[in-house]
């Protein structure tokens, strides 16, 4: 940008040569010629043009003639300021051009007929230059709004008032016009006359959330007062009020000035609800003498619709808290103790003297014990199984399952705790193991109560034995056969019912041969017993049949056995879906419907159907032609169905498709599916590690062979002590 305006000077000097350029500093540009009709009788006047790039001020003179000649002629005297600019020190235009003209006009033009007339003396530039470069220009914050019109209209001020308007001429009421014409007086012209204020007040468009509320003009001392509506319900409303000055200072957050465009722009966010709660602790008189109340930290409120722990609201030492936001709308938020050994039961919320939400709060230790595990046994075998393959069973009905965590403790609580029968069993069935009575039940010095298991052999699990709900395959096993080469792509797998039959046949073969060899060389030679004797031993062979068929057989045993095996394998977390379902589906489809009635058939049956409903649908999830969204939609509307039925799932697993189905790592959007695109779910435990892995973007991820156990179902809170018992478990 250069540092001074530019400069233009024209005029008819030579008689019947027309208009030209007399002195030109700068950009060469052409001045239109032409004067306004009906101001011929005024000295001088003004016009404003404003273009594009420059602002352009001329001062026309009507006074002046041509050389040697009598009529009547003009001489302009333009300056052109850069779009952004301004005369430094505040000097106004006007008095620029009137320093000009008076210059021009001692040294250029002479007394003549007519008033002053052009001399023969040439104009030197450098002397124009060296006067224009005593105005240097400044950049200046205003807008620029350029003239668009095809006709011209007329400011009638005083000369002081037209030298204010002149320094900053962006008025809204040029843009419809060619040029303006300043003048002291109207003369005989006949062009509109507009009236605008002196000097241009600035006014600014007001803009809330992207949207013009109003004009604001600047006077200096302007004050801007707003109120920011609340849209949602958990938001409320808010009164803002602020200076424009201190706005253009940057003093005032979430606003911005701009003095180019003449704009406020304001994003003030919503102010979410606040809802002030106060806790009153109080501990019950049981509970009072044997332990302390926990601390008011450790109380919370949550939502009474969220299951899962994460939304929880502690409070203060004080025993005060603020819920904001949609907290503030919970209608009978839950209070709880993160201290799972104390139950808390609340009356009705009230209203104190001072506003604060009272809630007052009786805590009552729950009843407790804890079982320490003690492996006993051969050290080869004892060192093959960890305290998480044990668990305690308090209620078989409904599998509740209380497993020893990786210090050894199993954890019983409320009525749990007051069981004097349940029973110790391992999620392992390859674990041979028998409870030690003499030594388990025994309180230890820590409190925990003594659990002592003595494991007696790790069975080697094959096809033909114990089904395998892990997904890897024993070396001796035979590998499955492609189904392109032929084979059915499954694992043959020869239950123990199978087994206990093919036995059978053979033991019953050599009887008979043993028989044949006794009876058939008397029978050959008429020596054998009458027609008489055979029909009986044939009818006793009969009776014998419809004896055996009546009662339960080994290979009935052995199937309900199997059966039982396969529902406990169901209902812990390492079978594969695609390995292990395939063995059910064939043992399901072995049964006898009229003889195999069995309750545990039934039941197996049902768990069968949720898990390869659940299996199928994680695998069309998983397969290429699904997107993110479609899964992220998909598997919510799919799973909820089978987690509602909640037959064919325990707890642990219920916990785990819950937390798949609604929820997500804290921090991180949508990082389970982004995993699940990697590692496929195949089993629960590979649901459950995704769930927990750790965000994609972090190069160093977690083995598979350390990801974290699952914590388990969780567990219930009794305030029920007058149930206590002291009674040994184990006796």
């Amino acid at each position: 940008m250069n540092n001074c305006l530019s400069l233009y000077i024209y005029g008819n000097k030579i008689a019947n040569e027309g208009y030209t350029p007399l002195v030109v500093v700068g950009e060469p540009r052409n001045i239109p010629d032409g004067v306004v009709g009906g101001l011929e009788s005024l000295p001088y006047y003004f016009t404003l043009s404003i273009e594009a790039t420059h602002t352009f001020f001329t001062l026309v003179r009507s006074d002046v003639s041509s050389i040697g000649a009598a009529r009547g002629g003009r001489l302009k005297i333009a300056i052109a300021l850069p779009k952004g600019t301004a005369l430094a020190g505040g000097i106004s235009p006007l008095t620029v051009l009137k320093a000009i003209n008076a210059y021009y006009d001692e040294n250029y033009l002479s007394n003549g007929l007519m008033g002053r007339q052009f001399t023969e003396v040439r104009e030197n530039p450098e002397a124009f230059a060296a006067l224009q470069a005593q105005y240097p220009i400044v950049p200046v914050l205003t807008p620029h709004r350029v003239m668009t019109g095809q006709s011209d209209a007329m400011v009638i001020a005083s000369e002081e008032e037209l030298a204010q308007l002149m320094c900053d001429a962006q008025y809204p009421e040029f843009v419809n016009y060619r040029n303006i014409i300043l003048s002291t007086s109207a003369g005989a012209s006949a062009l509109p006359r507009l009236s605008v204020t002196i000097p241009r007040p600035r006014v600014y468009a007001l803009f809330m959330q992207q949207t013009k509320i109003q004009d604001i003009i600047d006077n200096g001392q302007t004050e801007i007062i707003l109120n920011v509506a609340a849209r949602q319900a958990y938001e409320e409303a808010y009164t803002v009020k602020f200076s424009l000055q201190d706005a253009r200072a940057g003093r005032v957050p979430n606003v911005v000035v701009n003095d180019m465009e003449e704009t406020i722009v304001c994003s003030f966010p919503p102010r979410p609800k606040q809802k002030a709660c106060r806790l009153i602790v109080s501990t019950a008189n049981e509970a009072a003498d044997s332990a302390p109340c926990p601390p008011l930290t450790s109380f919370y409120l949550a939502e009474r619709q969220d299951a899962t722990g994460r939304n929880r609201r502690p409070f203060s030492p004080d025993g005060t808290l603020v819920l904001t936001g949609m907290e503030a709308l919970w209608p009978n938020p839950v209070v709880g103790c993160t201290d799972p050994d104390w139950a808390v039961s609340v009356s009705q919320p009230a209203m104190g003297a001072d506003g604060v939400t009272e809630y007052r709060a009786v805590a009552r230790r729950i009843p407790v014990r804890r079982y320490r595990l003690q492996l006993t046994g051969s050290p080869n075998i004892v060192g093959k199984v960890r305290p998480i393959d044990f668990y305690i069973l308090t209620d078989a009905t409904r599998d509740l399952r209380r497993p020893f965590d990786s210090n050894y403790i199993a954890t019983l609580r409320g009525d749990e705790a007051l069981l004097n029968d349940f029973q110790i069993r391992t999620s392992r069935n390859d674990v041979k193991f028998s409870l030690n009575k003499e030594l388990s039940g025994k309180p230890n010095p820590d409190g925990t109560i003594a659990c002592c298991i003595e494991v007696s052999a790790i069975i080697t699990l094959g096809p033909t034995t114990i089904p395998n709900p892990g997904r890897q395959i024993d070396q001796q096993q035979q590998p499955r056969q492609h189904p392109a080469n032929g084979g059915t792509g499954q694992r043959i797998s020869i239950p123990d019912w199978a087994k206990y039959l093919i036995g059978a046949g053979g033991t019953l073969l050599i009887v008979m041969v043993i028989l044949a060899a006794i009876f058939l060389p008397g029978m050959c030679s008429g020596e054998g017993g009458t027609q008489t004797s055979k029909d009986d031993a044939k009818a006793e062979q009969r009776d014998s049949t419809q004896e055996d068929d009546s009662t339960p057989t080994d290979r009935d045993k052995a199937k309900i056995n199997t059966a039982e095996l396969f529902c406990d394998s169901l209902k812990g977390l390492d079978f594969c879906f695609e390995d292990f379902l395939p063995e059910v589906e064939g043992f399901i489809q072995s049964l006898d419907q009229e003889k195999d009635n069995a309750e545990v058939f039934q039941t197996l049956q049902q768990q069968y159907e949720v898990m390869k409903a659940i299996a199928d649908e994680l695998a069309k999830a998983h397969s290429s032609n699904v997107t993110k969204d479609n899964l992220k939609n998909d598997i919510p509307a799919t799973l909820q169905t089978y987690l509602n039925e909640g037959d064919g799932l325990t707890d642990e697993q219920s916990n785990i498709l819950h937390t798949l189905i609604n929820e997500k790592p804290k921090g991180y959007k949508d990082t389970y599916l982004v995993n699940y695109y990697r590692d496929p779910m195949d089993s629960f435990r590979d649901i459950q590690a995704i769930v927990q892995k750790k965000p994609v973007q972090e190069k160093n991820e977690t083995p598979a062979s350390k990801k974290k156990e699952s914590k388990g179902q969780s567990e219930k809170k009794d305030n029920k002590q007058d149930k206590r018992s002291d009674k040994n478990p184990f006796n």
